[in-house]
Order: structure tokens, then sequence, then C-alpha cells
């Protein structure tokens, strides 16, 4: 414990004694005639009387009494009706016990019921109007006990309803039962007793008494009556359990008949026989004999074997039954068999251990017309797809392509064998046709117009205006054949989707593909032209900078439909995955063309083609075309020099 600090005093006079000043707290003038809370408006402002108090409290004694009262009447009236009708269901049971009453019952029945049926009119010729009891005030009161409700162990529920029933069922008590009631008379005599007991011992509470102990009494809590109250206050004492069934069994209506147990016959006393039986033939029903077993008891006595019996015949049994010694395993109760399940082939010995898929893994004789055939349908079938054209082509669609070209049924096609493996490749290197083509046609569209792009400032510029959507608008400015921005009229456009390095990508990277031109009643290259469009947005976001920079590859992972997961929006809440439609967002907008606008798309390709195939021969064409789709060697292809793409100002 630190020591205590010193304080220091000032040397003073020990002769002159000091004395502390006190503090008087007094109350101020104006306050000793009214309570401060009073006066500011937050307490009462007076308070009752003794005398008022008293009055209140002998209010709420009286009130407390009267509901009191009034349910141990309501408890009363419940319990009455419970008992007429506990009476009523032990006659009932009586008269089922005691069946069809015979000529000599009935006969003096008739005669008890001639006298109380005389006895009732002489006391009804004495009762007063109003108090008459008459059959329908017996089926009134047999009407109203069956209209109320009941709880689980039998009793009613409806106090309130209760009152009603028992004032009706007092009314037409006959004299005759007035006996029955004595005790519930008791009851209300005495509980009259303990009320005026309580009323006088209310009045000579004084005015003191009121003021210390009443004043600091709490209400005592309103009990709750139940079950319990109603079957004390009951004359009859309810049923508990299941009565005791006394008529006969009857005859058993099951199928199967049921062994008759026999009789076990007293032993034969053991001992010698007398003489005079040394001689006399052994009864037979006297042996007891070891097959005798008593079917109650399961016991098999000893004795005398039959003819043909041997104990030697059940040995075997017995020490089959008993292990040879300890810790022997029994026979096991559940029988185990293990299938031999046959081992999964990998993709990798699927292909005989080859990495991939290649012609050399087709059936023999099919590699030509694979490359030549199945091929081009398979291009055109996703090029013309309403849908996704990053998808992977269906099973079901390889299978029908592969039928059309070599006959239906003749090769066999199934999920990730050598066909849609093939299929899938080839698919991949035309997309990537798609990235690269249009790399080459931007990259020849920007070095082919010195006069517009005259140094990498306006390279940047121009490309960066070419890629962005001005504000208010969903489309960008390379979507458009003619794109004219004017201050006053703003912006005027024409040829969605029809701009030269659009149509120039799809005329090179799809139709010379799959060598073919095209055609009205053709199916619409929706998913090709989509390809196409984002070819060229990708190419020219390579020239953001104002010179050629190397992209990421033209892929499925950046392009295509896919699914993210954004962030919460709280701590506690899970993110929610959004659809990102990149690819099929143009899809809308491609369906609602018309034949005039696909006219106007397929003779600007026309165009491109032709021009392309009058400098090459077509052996050529067919030579790149089968080294595009075996090899994959899509870094080859240039575009021509003496074709010039040009600006959609000019």
């Amino acid at each position: 414990m630190p020591p205590r600090k010193k304080v220091h005093t000032p040397d003073t006079d020990s002769s002159v004694p000091t004395i502390a000043p006190t503090l008087v707290i007094k109350t101020r003038s104006k306050n000793k005639n009214v309570r401060p809370g009073v006066a500011a408006g937050v307490a009462p402002g007076k308070r009752r009387s003794a005398q008022e108090m008293k009055s209140a409290r002998e209010q709420e004694a009286r009130e407390r009494m009267e509901e009191d009262e009034q349910q141990r009447d309501l408890i009363q009236n419940v319990a009455d009706i419970e008992d007429h009708m506990y009476k009523e269901d032990e006659g009932r049971k009586r008269a089922a016990r005691a069946g069809p009453p015979t000529r000599k019952k009935a006969r003096k029945n008739s005669t008890e019921r001639k006298g109380q049926d005389t006895l009732m009119a002489a006391r009804t010729t004495n009762t007063p109007e109003g108090q008459q009891f008459d059959e329908a005030d017996s089926n009134r009161v047999t009407d109203n006990t069956s209209n109320h409700t009941f709880n689980k162990s039998g009793h009613d529920t409806d106090v309130a309803g209760a009152s009603r029933r028992s004032k009706q069922l007092r009314e037409v008590t006959p004299e005759s039962e007035c006996e029955e009631n004595v005790l519930d008379m008791d009851n209300e005599a005495a509980d009259n007793i303990k009320d005026k007991e309580y009323e006088e011992s209310e009045h000579e509470d004084d005015d003191e008494q009121v003021d210390t102990v009443e004043r600091g009494k709490k209400k005592q809590p309103k009990t709750k009556l139940g079950r319990a109250d109603i079957t004390a206050v009951r004359e009859t004492i309810p049923a508990l359990g299941t009565p005791t069934i006394g008529n006969k069994r009857k005859i058993s209506t099951s199928d199967t008949l049921s062994e008759k147990t026999k009789k076990t016959k007293p032993a034969i006393p053991s001992g010698l026989l007398h003489s005079k039986y040394w001689n006399a033939t052994p009864s037979k029903s006297s042996l007891s004999l070891q097959s005798a077993v008593s079917n109650e008891s399961g016991v098999q006595y000893g004795g005398i074997l039959n003819d043909g019996v041997d104990d030697e015949l059940e040995r075997p049994v017995k020490q089959m039954a008993v292990p040879a010694r300890s810790g022997a395993a029994f026979p096991p109760m559940v029988k185990i068999e293990r299938l031999n399940t046959t081992s999964t082939i990998t993709k990798k010995a699927q292909r005989g251990g080859a990495e991939k898929w290649t012609l050399k893994h087709l059936p023999s004789g099919t590699e030509a017309a694979f490359s030549a055939l199945v091929v081009p349908l398979a291009r055109k079938k996703v090029g013309s797809r309403e849908g996704d054209p990053w998808e992977t082509l269906a099973v079901e669609d390889v299978r029908y392509i592969v039928d059309t070209v070599f006959g239906v049924g003749e090769h066999e096609v199934e999920d990730d064998d050598v066909w849609c493996g093939l299929v899938s490749y080839r698919l991949n290197n035309w997309r990537h046709v798609f990235g690269s083509t249009a790399a080459k046609v931007v990259e020849q569209y920007i070095k082919g117009n010195p006069d517009h792009f005259p140094d990498e400032d306006t390279i940047q510029d121009t490309v960066l205006y070419m890629l962005e959507a001005p504000e208010g608008e969903k489309t960008k400015p390379f979507h458009w054949k003619v794109w004219d921005e004017d201050e006053d009229r703003g912006v005027r456009k024409k040829g969605l989707f029809q701009s030269s390095l659009i149509l120039c990508t799809l005329a090179l990277a799809h139709y010379q593909e799959i060598d073919e031109y095209p055609e009205i009643a053709d199916d619409k290259p929706s998913a090709a032209l989509i390809l196409a469009i984002q070819a060229v947005e990708h190419a020219l976001g390579g020239w953001k900078s104002g010179t050629l920079i190397k992209l990421e590859p033209f892929s499925g992972a950046k392009y295509g439909d896919s699914f993210e997961r954004g962030a919460p929006s709280s701590s506690k809440s899970k993110s929610k995955a959004k659809f990102n439609n990149r690819a099929t967002q143009y899809l809308p907008t491609i369906k609602n063309f018309d034949d005039r606008k696909w006219e106007d798309i397929f003779s600007t390709v026309t165009e491109f083609l032709d021009n392309q195939a009058s400098k090459k021969k077509k052996g050529k064409v067919a030579e790149r075309k089968r080294a595009a789709s075996s090899d994959g060697d899509i870094d080859g292809f240039e575009v021509p020099e003496e074709y010039v793409l040009e600006s959609d100002e000019d």
C-alpha cells in the first residue's frame, strides 16, 4: 500500500478554538406551501384523502366479490350440466346391460310409469304458471346441452353458455330431484357466510389502518379457474379409465386356425409294479414317451423311445449349434459378393496415348471428306445459329452432319469421340480466324489511309472516338456504315452493322472459309455477324494508344456470354450472379433485320469475295482452306495489297 501524503496545515493559536462552518439547507419561501413538481406540471395536483382511498378500496372489494360470485355461479352451472349428462350416460349404460325387458319387467315398468305420470300431473297442477314442466322444455334442454364444445377429456369448455343451459335445466328439474342438490345449497350457504364475514371485517378497519396497512398491500393476481374447480363442486365423480367389458367373446373372423392346447395329464407315480401286473401288457396311454412335448411349456419328458427312434439323429444337430471352441466365428448373416467393375477409360487412352485428336484417328477413307465437307457444314451451322456463337456444337448436330455426308448410320457419333473432338478443334480455329482477319483488316485500314491518320495522336483520337458510344446512344460509330455528327442536327446514322471493317471481316473469315457466296434464301449468318462485330472491336482496341500493341487472344472467355458474381450489398448478404450477355446483346437487333437489310449486307460481302477471288486461283484458295483446317495455321493469312479500305466519311 503506498504511503499517505502529508498535508501541510498552517500554524494556528491553540488557545482559540476553531469552529467549522455548517451548511444549512432551507426551503425557499415560495415553495413552502406548494410542491415543486405540481407547479412544474410533472406531478398530479392533489392526493386523494384517506376517506376517498377507503371508499375506492371498498368499491374495489365489492366489485371483486361480485366477480368471484359470478365465477362461482358459472362453475356451479357447468358442474350441474356435467352431472346431468353423467346421469344420462349411466342410465343408458344400465339400460344397455339390462337388455330388452321381459313381459314381467315390462308390466312392472308400465305400472311404475303410470304412477309417476299421476304424480307429475298432481305436481303440475300445484305449480304456478311459467314453471310447468312439459316435454317441449325437456327437448329444449336436451338441444341446448348438445350444442356446446368439449375438450380432450370430454368435458364442457363453454362456460358462458353453461350458465344459460344450467338455468334452463333448473327450471325444468322436477321437485323429486331437488334432494340431489343439497350439496350445492350447502356450498352456496358456506360461501355466503364467508362473504358476510369478509364484509364485516372490511367495515371494522379504521382510517389509520387504511393509510398504513392497506396502502402497502399489493393486488393479488386473479387465480384462473379450471377443471379442478369444476370437479370439486360436482355431485358425481367422473369415470376414469376403460370400463370392464363383461360380454361374451365373439367368434374370431381370422382365416388361420389357432392350435388347441392339450390338457396336461397327471404323471403316473413311479415305483415297482405289483406281482399281479407283471404279465399284463402295459397301456400305451400310460407311458410317457420322449417325443411327447407339451405345447404350453415346451418341456420334453424322458421315457421310453418310440419304435425306430434313436438319439443318434439329434446329436449332429446339437453339435452343430454349439461352436467347437470358444471364439469360433459364426457363419455370416449377410453374404458379401465382390463385383468386378470395369476400369474407366480416359480420353488420352481413347486417343491411343495422343494428346489431341488428329485426322489419323478418323475411320479409314474419311479424312478428305471430313476436311472438305464436314468442317464447312459445321462452320455454316454455327454461323447461322441464333444464339451464342461461342457455344460448342451439340452432339446431335455433329451426328446429323456426319449422316448427311456419309449416309445415315454409316459412322457412330458419340460425345467426346473423334468426330466431336475434331469438329470442336476446327470451330475454335474458325473463331480465331475472325480475330486474326479483323486485326489485318484494321491495320490495313489505318496504314492505307495516311491522309486520315497522319500521326499517332490522330490515330489515337480516331480509334477512341470509334469505340466510344456518345451520351444517349447504345451503339458505337464503327457499327454504322455512315456516321455524321453535326452540332445543329445531331448525329446522322445509316447502315447498322454495315461498316466496311465489319463486312470485310465477315466475308474473308466466314464465307471464304466455307467457300460459298451468300444468298438471301439461305439461313441468315447471325452468329457469324456477331463474331465479326466483336473481332473488329477487339482489333481496334490494339490501336488505342496510337500504335499497335499486342492484345490478348480473341476468345470466348472475354467475349462470350457468362455469369458474373458481383460484390455483395452488405457484409451479411450474399453476392448475386449476373448474366453478362456480351455476345447475344446484338442478337435481338439482328433478328429484326428484314430482307432489304440483308440484301445490302450480302451485296457488300459479295463485292469483297469477288475482289478476293479475282486475284487468286481457285486451287490456291482450296489449298489454303485445307491447310487452315488441318494444321490450324491462321497466322499466314494476308490481306491483298491491292484491296484498299476507305473510311465511312468518304
